[in-house]
């Protein structure tokens, strides 16, 4: 069975697939909600939009991610952690 995964690490996923494919808007300006809403719904297969709301509040408090209006980015040292576990 493989492990489970949270919506924390598939927001996380999402917003550096994001930034890594357009990196020129979404390093700079970050992904709105129903991006990254419909982004899981389409790869994950995930549709509560309260536990991503809320993945994304817990996110911004423990610092993983960045809101900017209403945008959501990563923040520096996740990007460096992101790319550190992906070339492994």
């Amino acid at each position: 069975m493989a492990p489970r995964v949270t919506y924390m690490e598939q927001i996380v996923e999402t917003l550096y697939n994001l930034c890594s494919e357009n990196p020129h808007y979404y390093g700079r300006k970050g992904a709105s909600y129903q991006y990254i809403y419909r982004y899981m719904l389409a790869t994950y297969g995930r549709k509560d939009c309260n536990r991503i709301k809320r993945a994304l509040k817990k996110g911004v408090e423990d610092g993983y991610i960045v809101q900017i209006k209403l945008s959501f980015k990563l923040t520096d040292e996740t990007k460096k952690y992101m790319k550190k576990t992906r070339k492994g």
